[in-house]
């Protein structure tokens, strides 16, 4: 038996390892987490070069709960001997490069805690009388099945690629990817490669990545490389990055959130859907503009183009093995086609696959909401039905009752600093 066991070894459980590692809890408490990786990363599919971090640095693993810690960024940058480098950037977002770097960094430093290529293919709530004592986890180790149990549980293994129903059918992770698999993929080894080979891609989505991923195929070595990204909206829409709005990133607005009523919960998620979903920040958006410029009327190119305003209706695979999507226009309803080589969906995550992969043995014991969602604690707890000594943690899937930043790295410090305590004792619900 032991006290503790995270399933996930991302940035929020290796933030929990650090505040548990601080409040001695390793002295006398035995921990462990999971990874299904090989080794520790942070969202590889979509680590591109000149592509920066969304967050402030001071927002890491644990300066907002400990800024003397040795793992901060800051600690980080000293120890690599560029600090003074870093200060004169003049930056307050680092590249995804370098956090991805930090953060591996800090991993490094818990690796006798770990096991890596390991996965969980079951969890059971064992009780004690009629209170659940603690958990009986089924895992497979460098395939090798076991089991293990735990007082408590951490899960934080992320969040799965949203796939449109449309593209179910020819999802293959070859000729049609979802946008984390990026940097692995064909497509990417295509756009590496200065060849003279025709290839045409389509990119679906207008968030974030789906911008990023537009751009970096805008700058392929490759001359006869098409790319055309599709858009529902008018273009892409600007994230609200200002100081006002980003207040609602603090860990502070977490309590007051939490607090309200369900459907202010909800008119005020709604409200805050610029901050987080299908937008792109502003010098990304003019930095395309820019390129789809000088390609049209200085180069004399038509190798890029965003498809606005439009609505996938079908697509299939030809004979050929080509991507055929038929769309329609929002403006005139004009049903056009083209036809790809590969497909990239942006099309963001879901997580669903946490009722379906982790939840089949708590149905009866788990309260849900009127919207079907999970009642979480403040501690960020599941909330049982029967009495329970043990404890179930989410790292990143409690949006609708913690608030937006929930699935963001702007609050993991605190959120792994909640749990830390209420593991310790010092946190009610």
């Amino acid at each position: 038996m032991i006290d503790v066991l995270g399933i996930g070894f991302g940035p929020s459980n290796l933030s929990l390892a650090i505040q548990l590692k601080e409040l001695a809890f390793f002295n006398d408490k035995k921990v462990r987490f999971f990874e299904k990786k090989k080794s520790f990363s942070w969202q590889p599919g979509l680590l591109l070069p000149n592509t920066n971090l969304q967050i402030h640095f001071l927002k890491d693993l644990v300066t907002l709960i400990n800024p003397k810690s040795p793992f901060t960024f800051i600690n980080y940058l000293k120890e690599q001997g560029r600090l003074s480098d870093f200060i004169n950037l003049n930056v307050s977002y680092p590249s995804r490069m370098e956090f991805n770097d930090y953060l591996f960094w800090a991993a490094n430093k818990f690796e006798d805690i770990v096991s890596y290529n390991s996965y969980i293919t079951d969890i059971e709530p064992k009780y004690d009388v009629n209170q659940v004592s603690h958990f009986k986890v089924t895992y497979v180790h460098d395939n090798i099945p076991n089991e293990i149990e735990t007082r408590h549980l951490v899960i934080a293994s992320g969040r799965s690629p949203k796939i449109p129903s449309a593209f179910f059918q020819i999802y293959d992770g070859i000729n049609v990817i979802h946008s984390d698999q990026f940097t692995k993929s064909e497509v990417h080894k295509i756009a590496s490669e200065n060849n003279l080979k025709d290839h045409k891609i389509a990119i679906i989505g207008a968030g974030q990545s789906a911008a990023e991923i537009f751009l970096y195929l805008l700058e392929s070595k490759n001359p006869n490389l098409k790319v055309v990204n599709f858009i529902r909206q008018f273009g892409y829409s600007p994230a609200d990055s200002s100081s006002f709005r980003n207040k609602v990133f603090d860990p502070d607005f977490v309590d007051v959130f939490y607090n309200l009523p369900s459907e202010a919960k909800n008119n005020i998620l709604e409200s805050l859907l610029n901050t987080n979903y299908s937008v792109v920040d502003p010098d990304l958006i003019s930095k395309i503009f820019t390129k789809l410029y000088h390609m049209q009327h200085f180069d004399r190119s038509n190798n890029g183009a965003i498809v606005s305003l439009s609505e996938i209706k079908n697509v299939i695979r030809n004979s050929e093995n080509k991507i055929e999507i038929e769309y329609s226009s929002k403006i005139n309803s004009k049903v056009e086609k083209q036809e790809f080589d590969y497909i990239v969906l942006a099309t963001g995550f879901e997580q669903a696959f946490l009722y379906k992969k982790y939840f089949n043995k708590f149905k009866d014991i788990i309260h849900y909401g009127n919207d079907s969602n999970l009642e979480v604690n403040r501690d960020y707890s599941i909330k049982f039905k029967k009495c329970s000594e043990a404890k179930l943690f989410l790292q990143g899937y409690s949006e609708m009752n913690h608030g937006i930043a929930d699935t963001l790295l702007s609050v993991m410090a605190n959120r792994a600093f909640t749990i830390a305590t209420s593991l310790i004792g010092g946190n009610k619900n």
